[in-house]
């Protein structure tokens, strides 16, 4: 993992009056929006990842420091694939299909007991006070990180370094270069999957 604080050393630069704390903050809504819209943090889990609760209604999952449950991408009980549903639409099990939905920040609340093995792939995100990024993607997507973490550094009201015009521009880079992490991981999940479904070339 890699503390949110080394981006300092790229921001500091062209934003030497920004504290701290105002780039914490930007950073952290900076990757959490980056993790929901590219889906680059992703958590394969087994039955070795989670605990039910004494009902077997609620799966709590042993997640990585600083981050919880933002959707899960796909679920299967016992192979079977289950539904992907909304707190008020709990109770709909048809045709005896198990649904589910993310109790946050590290759960997913079932319709019925889990009576056998949960497998399936989060999406996760960094929490609201995290100070830790895993270090692949501050590694591998860092120069789109800091444009956005510019970005939204010039557009805090009441900061002397507010620019809206910078925004602008920041935040068109950081656009791009979501578009472009966003088509890498479509395409190694696409990989994995052909791979999985046939055994490779």
């Amino acid at each position: 993992m890699t503390q949110l604080s080394a981006f300092l050393q790229e921001v500091r630069p062209q934003l030497p009056s920004a504290t701290l704390m105002a780039v914490l903050r930007a950073a952290r809504k900076t990757v959490r929006g980056f993790c929901r819209a590219t889906k680059a943090y992703e958590m394969d889990f087994t039955d070795a990842d989670y605990t039910l609760d004494s009902d077997a209604l609620v799966a709590t999952f042993t997640l990585p420091t600083d981050t919880e449950v933002y959707v899960p991408l796909f679920v299967k009980h016992d192979g079977a694939e289950v539904r992907l549903s909304g707190p008020k639409d709990q109770n709909i099990h048809t045709q005896g299909r198990q649904s589910c939905y993310v109790v946050p920040p590290a759960s997913l609340q079932f319709a019925t007991a889990v009576t056998g093995e949960l497998t399936g792939k989060l999406l996760l995100i960094p929490t609201f006070d995290a100070a830790e990024i895993p270090t692949s993607m501050f590694e591998r997507h860092y120069e789109v990180l800091v444009e956005g973490i510019l970005a939204n550094l010039f557009l805090m009201h009441g900061t002397t370094w507010f620019d809206p015009k910078l925004a602008e521009l920041h935040m068109s880079l950081y656009g791009q270069g979501i578009e472009i992490a966003a088509d890498e991981v479509a395409g190694r999940n696409a990989y994995q999957s052909s791979t999985t479904a046939y055994g490779g070339l």
